[in-house]
């Protein structure tokens, strides 16, 4: 599992899962809260600084605490950090008394540390992934949807990868869809901006030549270096059939770099730091997962699902009509 540096000691400041603690008590109701308690922003962005062993260089800003949807009788605080050219805004959820804090999403497998009871509980992250447009595989009304957060460079990424399509659409051809994200870790590997760029111009030429490149990129991956990798996407574009003006001219639109930026920054918001992470219908899996435990996983939301849709349907009433129901 690979994970990006935002500063050499920041990182372990994002791995924490939990910080104090939060005591709801031992009322049915939380208390109602209206209005956030009063906080000392520069007390607590030292003490936020010293938990989580960011030096003085990163900027700690607070925007306006909100009461809590996640968690009621609680605030919201979106804590915003930042260091150079990268920001990452978390969220904490701040007690009514103002004394605790809580990570509302923890820097684990699981990736959160509250769950709403009603309801699904990941829905709020599923919600938040932004799929429109990205390369997928699988039918698109498939009930279980797996989100990959990938490098091209990343080794880990290249295992998981020939895991999922050895193993995903054939056990699954008709319940699973696949989206491909990028998330190139640039500080550390030094062509996966190049590979995540060519990525999106074979996919707005050919939805099905994206995979055909995803493959070959992750079996290529010991062979390519920085100097070398457009050389070898011209040759097997080439093989491949696809227009190398038309590739070239999406190649050097900056709009390509933008639109990969922004992934990346959707994968940090979403609290990210490290390839491959996969969302399976919106519950977050990081690092590489063997098949048998990650087709667990998918069985398991198969399985939800099917209840839930059951669930749904047992109680409806229908009466003789004209009409068909």
């Amino acid at each position: 599992m690979r994970r990006f540096q935002f500063l050499p000691i920041v990182i372990l400041g994002l791995a924490m899962a939990v910080i104090g603690s939060a005591r709801l008590g031992a009322q049915a109701t939380p208390p109602k809260a209206e209005f956030p308690p009063e906080i000392n922003q520069m007390e607590l962005a030292d003490y936020l600084r010293y938990v989580n062993l960011w030096p003085k260089e990163v900027s700690v800003q607070f925007e306006k605490a909100t009461p809590s949807k996640l968690l009621p009788g609680f605030f919201d605080l979106p804590v915003k950090i930042s260091a150079g050219h990268t920001a990452i805004t978390q969220m904490f959820l701040l007690s009514p008394d103002g004394k605790h804090l809580v990570r509302a999403q923890a820097g684990d497998r699981l990736g959160k540390t509250v769950f709403p009871v009603e309801g699904y509980p990941f829905a709020a992250e599923q919600a938040r992934l932004k799929l429109d447009g990205r390369p997928s595989i699988g039918p698109a009304d498939a009930p279980v949807t797996v989100a990959v957060f990938s490098d091209f460079q990343c080794g880990f990424c290249r295992e998981e990868a020939k895991i999922l399509r050895s193993n995903l659409l054939s056990a699954y051809p008709d319940k699973v869809r696949m989206v491909f994200l990028d998330f190139p870790l640039t500080q550390i590997h030094d062509w996966s901006q190049q590979a995540a760029v060519a990525g999106r111009c074979v996919a707005a030429q050919s939805a099905e030549k994206f995979w055909l490149y995803h493959d070959w990129v992750f079996d290529e991956q010991p062979a390519i270096s920085k100097m070398n990798f457009n050389g070898k996407f011209l040759e097997w574009s080439g093989k491949n059939g696809l227009d190398a003006l038309q590739l070239g001219r999406c190649q050097q639109d900056p709009g390509i770099n933008a639109a990969i930026t922004a992934s990346f920054q959707d994968a940090l918001n979403l609290g990210l730091t490290s390839t491959p992470t996969m969302f399976v219908n919106g519950r977050q899996i990081g690092g590489k997962l063997e098949w048998q435990a990650l087709k667990q996983v998918i069985d398991t939301e198969l399985e939800y699902v099917a209840a839930a849709k059951k669930k749904e349907e047992c109680c409806s009433v229908t009466l003789p009509g004209i009409f068909k129901q």
